[in-house]
């Protein structure tokens, strides 16, 4: 039920489900449901608009870019690595959350192969589970671009390229062989750079230790 504490019941509650919306803008348009409580609707829907217009204006030139032949369609992955705790063991997962998806292909991208990434690496829920780190490595191969979500216990003012490689047993061996498209390219990145007090301005996604806006 949507009721956690003692005391309440689900009567008593109301469920705010945007974390597992599966759509990218009406994640953010969950922004007006909690408006109605400040009495701040007008508010909530001017900045609504305006991500929506942001967000329809990058999609719009991914495509028109596309069409133009200007621009590649990059594969990308939003890969995680789980370290081994308390809370379970060591893991190597690539996300197929439709709202991650989406967000890639609006950008121009492509998500995920189903197929031949599934085969070596079986989906689980919304999530494709590598076995071990030598077939994450394997299944690494295939993308142009990759978004590192794995939580960083260290802290993340010294989570740099180096760092990531070898996070994710990468060498420079292997940026030599041209097998990794995203190591040769540089399109390394993560979704916390606000994380970072030494990046101004601060943007939401950024290369892996490299401030961009």
């Amino acid at each position: 039920g949507a009721c956690r504490f003692a005391g309440c019941t689900d009567a008593d509650s109301l469920r705010f489900d945007a974390s597992s919306d599966p759509g990218m803008l009406h994640r953010a348009e969950w922004l007006k449901f909690v408006s109605a409580f400040f009495n701040k609707e007008p508010e909530a829907n001017r900045v609504f608009e305006g991500i929506q217009e942001r967000y329809t204006a990058t999609q719009n030139a991914a495509s028109a870019a596309r069409l133009a032949g200007t621009a590649p369609a990059l594969r990308m992955a939003w890969i995680e690595h789980s370290e081994p705790s308390a809370w379970g063991a060591e893991s190597w997962r690539i996300s197929n959350d439709a709202y991650k998806i989406q967000a890639t292909t609006n950008a121009g991208g492509l998500g995920p192969d189903a197929t031949a990434l599934g085969a070596i690496c079986p989906i689980s829920g919304t999530r494709y589970v590598c076995p071990n780190k030598d077939v994450m490595k394997q299944a690494l191969q295939r993308f142009d671009a990759v978004i590192d979500e794995s939580y960083h216990s260290a802290g993340y003012a010294g989570y740099d390229l180096d760092a990531f490689k070898n996070r994710w047993n990468l060498t420079t061996s292997d940026i030599k062989t041209g097998a990794y498209p995203f190591l040769v390219n540089n399109r390394v990145y993560r979704t916390d750079k606000r994380l970072s007090s030494s990046c101004t301005p601060r943007a939401i996604v950024t290369s892996v230790g490299a401030c961009r806006s």
